[in-house]
């Protein structure tokens, strides 16, 4: 209907569109019966807040609220919550979709993200769901689209179901396969490249023969087991500076963000 409230049909019924409920919510819902408050600058009915006086009921919509941020680090397991009203673990799901396509819109889901859609993994409360999403080895923003079931349990394979618009996923990190070249008996700085790059992020130099769950090599270096520089690193270059080194060989450069810590 016209001005700011919506038609009653002669069956008492009122319709939303689904752009115009776009995320979950209670809402109070008043109501004008063809009436022009004198309280308003105009002489029309129902054309302003001040004209619908009368509370008429509330309005509840399930699902996510908007503008939710997810932060989790490449490689690593990606466990979030996301908020919402009258959440259920049991038939909600989730899409990860590259920031710039369309919740809601008819193109596939990218299976590339292992196990993409996803279900909740446990119901924290009533307007609370946890995920967990397997390690991600792409750095990037990417959105994450909520599936609100209308008579299905949003198994489609297309992002026509997932229509509500939660937020973002961040995925930080040093980007891999990187490769870094010193003198023995110089000074070594490694400028890793990633996306979010903190100074509290920290790298560690391991043997080539044993994986990144190893201890620091002690031998032959000045640092294994450091910091960035606070004054050189910026959110795309970690500039991290390992002092005089004596060994030769290849190593292993491991990489942690401290997005939950570097302690372990």
């Amino acid at each position: 209907g016209e001005g700011p409230g919506h038609q009653v049909a002669d069956s008492g019924m009122v319709s939303w569109l689904g752009s115009e409920l776009p995320y979950g919510g209670k809402w109070r819902m008043c109501y004008c019966a063809t009436y022009d408050s004198l309280l308003d600058a105009d002489f029309d009915l129902c054309s302003s807040k001040e004209d619908f006086p009368a509370a008429a009921g509330m309005l509840t919509v399930g699902g996510a609220f908007p503008g939710q941020a997810v932060n989790c680090t490449r490689n690593q397991l990606c466990d979030f919550s996301l908020r919402g009203m009258e959440m259920n673990k049991d038939t909600y799901r989730l899409a990860i979709r590259e920031a710039s396509q369309t919740c809601g819109s008819g193109e596939r889901i990218n299976k590339g993200f292992v196990g993409n859609p996803y279900s909740p993994t446990s119901q924290v409360s009533s307007q609370e769901v946890k995920f967990v999403v397997n390690p991600l080895q792409t750095l990037g923003l990417y959105q994450i689209c909520l599936c609100v079931p209308v008579g299905n349990l949003c198994q489609s394979t297309y992002l026509s179901d997932y229509m509500q618009h939660v937020g973002y996923l961040d995925i930080r990190g040093a980007a891999p396969q990187q490769t870094f070249v010193c003198g023995r008996g110089g000074f070594c700085t490694l400028e890793i490249v990633g996306r979010g790059i903190q100074a509290s992020d920290m790298v560690k130099v391991v043997n080539a023969s044993a994986d990144c769950t190893g201890d620091p090599e002690s031998t032959g270096f000045f640092r294994s087991l450091l910091a960035g520089n606070p004054l050189l690193t910026t959110k795309t270059l970690g500039v991290f500076d390992l002092g005089r080194i004596v060994a030769t060989g290849n190593f292993l450069i491991c990489y942690c963000a401290t997005l939950r810590g570097c302690a372990d």
